[in-house]
């Protein structure tokens, strides 16, 4: 979802802020004015997109973000740790249907098991196992001998 917010270090100011947008004022505006976040303030308060899994921000300003629908403001400051927000939905995609997320939920999960030594460990061994790989070169006896020495029967339902 992408979002803007004005982010003061007061609950006055925050309900100020709601009450001249309530009268028409520019968000843009008001966030240049009144928004202690200098990385946002000059640009509209507008935040960079992000979903219920972002670790960045304040587990209270996404559940507050989340109840709104586009355009909506919210009507009472946010308390975060950082202040209090004033929070304007600018896009709240829906989530669409599985089918229309499948590819990226698998990319998303293959790269997850890509990055685990655990995982590629126990798919490595499971394939050379599979594949009967037998090293007949002396000097090459033990090169995969910490692949082959693990039980292929006992890696993870990832690599199934």
């Amino acid at each position: 979802m992408e979002v803007a917010h004005i982010l003061t270090t007061s609950q006055d100011t925050a309900k100020q802020v709601i009450s001249k947008l309530q009268s028409g004022a520019s968000f843009a505006k008001l966030a240049e004015t009144y928004s202690v976040d200098n990385a946002t303030n000059t640009s509209g308060g507008k935040l960079p997109a992000f979903d219920s899994t972002d670790k960045t921000l304040d587990s209270t300003f996404k559940t507050a973000a989340y109840k709104l629908k586009d355009g909506q403001i919210t009507s009472t400051p946010v308390k975060t740790t950082g202040g209090y927000e004033v929070i304007k939905m600018l896009d709240h995609k829906s989530k669409g249907s599985f089918a229309a997320n499948k590819a990226s939920l698998t990319n998303t999960v293959y790269g997850q098991w890509e990055r685990s030594s655990t995982v590629m460990h126990n798919v490595t061994s499971k394939v050379l196992k599979q594949q009967k790989v037998k090293i007949k070169d002396a000097d090459l006896k033990d090169a995969l001998a910490t692949y082959q020495n693990t039980s292929a029967g006992s890696s993870s339902s990832a690599t199934k």
